[in-house]
């Protein structure tokens, strides 16, 4: 177990830069990012808060890489 649920935090990561840059397919990679963090759940891999957590880090992280991305 871990905090946060880490293939939730890539898939989400993923999920929003490829929404960015492939915005048509947008909703086909976020609910993909949630079947993801809800299989975790399913399979008593992790809490629910670890999903969340990881959830909103993978945000933030690819916020945070589109960001960079606009600097250079």
């Amino acid at each position: 177990y871990s905090f946060p649920s880490g293939h939730t935090l890539s898939s989400f990561a993923a999920a929003g830069v490829l929404c960015s840059f492939l915005g048509v397919y947008g909703l086909f990679f976020v609910g993909l990012a949630f079947l993801i963090a809800f299989s975790r759940i399913y399979l008593f891999v992790h809490y629910p808060t670890d999903v969340i957590a990881g959830i909103i880090f993978g945000l933030v992280c690819s916020r945070f890489v589109l960001i960079i991305l606009q600097i250079i």
